[in-house]
């Protein structure tokens, strides 16, 4: 379904996403989600994609 160069990209994304999180002191439970918005005819360069994680409440 996807190629290993979208694998790649998804891999890359959620580690920039990881990072990001990382340095504004919080965390993350769970597996990322990948979330596509739009159909499989969509050119690449006009996708919309996200990658989400569930912040974990701090005590």
């Amino acid at each position: 379904m996807y190629t290993h160069t979208a694998h790649s990209a998804i891999r890359n994304n959620q580690t920039d996403v990881s990072l990001v999180i990382i340095g504004a002191d919080l965390a993350w439970t769970g597996e990322a989600v990948y979330s596509r918005y739009n159909p499989p005819f969509t050119p690449w360069f006009m996708r919309r994609n996200e990658i989400w994680l569930h912040l974990a409440s701090k005590p």
